[in-house]
Order: structure tokens, then C-alpha cells, then sequence
């Protein structure tokens, strides 16, 4: 999965970012004051890595964990709060590139309708954190 993550745009991992990884890989509680525009997109794709390890291994399909899937009465979910909708697109993309073998998504279409990019040329002019934190779809 980290290979997956790797080849994704604007993805480098620092030594705080692998700290904030190996913090959620243990599930400890985390508060990472370091987050800004340069490295917003490298831990959004640690915590999605982190969910779809999560996600696999609630349903069985890690091989280092089997079985797990028939120890609940429903299966697991997550739940992520993002702050903008272009947050929320961004999220859903990373993890459908890290679960490639789902191949049914419902409702795609409205989301993308709903979620996607809208081009907006003002931002142009403004500074990369602005950009960042307004661009796309917010």
C-alpha cells in the first residue's frame, strides 16, 4: 500500500509525518500541530493508508490477521471528517487508489457531480497556502 501512496502527486514522507504514521499504525491518540499546506496531502495519505489497513483488517482480508470479519454483527466502517468538500474529494480518490481491486462504487457519478473540481481562475494571484487550503471545490 505505501508503494500505492508513493506515486501519488506530492507525496514526500519526513521524519514527523513517518513519527505521525507509526502513532496511528499503534492507534494511539494524535495531535499533529506540524500539518500545513507543503505537508497536508502526504499525511491525508497516511491516514487513508492507515483506514484501509483498518478496513482490511475488520474484514478479513489481511492475511495477518484472518478471520476477523466473523468476530462482529456488522461490518467495519470509519468515519472522516474533512473540512472542505475538495478535502473530501481529494480523500475518497487516495483511497479508492489504494483499494483497486473494489471495483463498484455507488453513486460515483454524483459524487464526482457534487465533489469534484471546479475550475476558478482568481486564485492565480493569491499565496500557495490560500490555494491550497480554498482551491477546488470548497
Amino acid at each position: 500500500l505505501l508503494d500505492a501512496l508513493k506515486d501519488q502527486k506530492d507525496f514526500s514522507l519526513g521524519s514527523a509525518e513517518g513519527a505521525f504514521f507509526l502513532c496511528l499504525h499503534v492507534y494511539l491518540d494524535v495531535s499533529f500541530p506540524q500539518q500545513n499546506h507543503l505537508n497536508a496531502r502526504a499525511l491525508r495519505a497516511l491516514y487513508a493508508l492507515h483506514v484501509v489497513d483498518h478496513l482490511r483488517k475488520a474484514r478479513g482480508e489481511d492475511p495477518g490477521h484472518p478471520g476477523q470479519a466473523e468476530k462482529g454483527f456488522t461490518t467495519a466502517r470509519v468515519l472522516v471528517l474533512c473540512p472542505f468538500r475538495s478535502v473530501c474529494y481529494e480523500f475518497v480518490k487516495l483511497l479508492m487508489a489504494l483499494m483497486p481491486e473494489k471495483k463498484q462504487v455507488k453513486h460515483k457519478d454524483r459524487f464526482e457531480e457534487d465533489f469534484g473540481a471546479r475550475e476558478d481562475d482568481s486564485f492565480a494571484s493569491k499565496p500557495a497556502d490560500y490555494q491550497h487550503l480554498f482551491g477546488g471545490n470548497s
